[in-house]
């Protein structure tokens, strides 16, 4: 009986530590999927920068 009580808490121990970890993942997630939309947008600026160079070289 007392090998069961001390699974038990372990279990409960373990099981409290993984959804913390859970939580802080998927925090981080976030961050990762907001940071990444950025890099998007710059992407794109670039994109239309170096674009607009290539038909202003073309054109002189």
């Amino acid at each position: 009986m007392a090998n069961k009580i001390i699974i038990d808490n372990i279990f409960a121990e373990t099981h409290s530590k993984l959804e913390g970890l859970n939580s802080e993942i998927s925090n981080l997630q976030d961050i990762y999927l907001t940071n990444d939309d950025s890099d998007e947008e710059s992407d794109n600026e670039f994109i239309d920068n170096k674009t607009y160079d290539k038909t202003s070289s073309e054109l002189l």
